[in-house]
């Protein structure tokens, strides 16, 4: 299917593929949170595991760029959750 004169376009597109299925799953998890009758994608295992198989097939080639990304997501939230132990530590501290 790469085979032939047409450029591909794949690199395009694949990272972009990317991001909205993790942004996505991200998103389900805010989605779970704020209402909990909202069905949870992240507790079907089979179908996870079936997600996560293909993710390399995927991402291959485009680590750095994913990583970058990865980074870019969760770089703030360890960041709060730093923020929060910090105070909570600090608070338990001065009891």
């Amino acid at each position: 299917y790469l085979r032939g004169d047409k450029p591909s376009l794949l690199d395009n597109y694949v990272p972009k593929i990317t991001e909205a299925y993790i942004t996505s799953r991200l998103d389900s998890v805010q989605q779970v949170l704020q209402n909990p009758a909202v069905e949870d994608m992240l507790e079907n295992e089979e179908q996870l595991q079936e997600q996560f198989d293909c993710l390399p097939f995927l991402c291959r080639f485009q680590y750095e760029d994913l990583s970058k990304y990865l980074c870019s997501l969760a770089d703030p939230l360890i960041k709060g959750f730093t923020d929060c132990s910090n105070l909570s530590a600090g608070s338990d501290a001065s009891q």
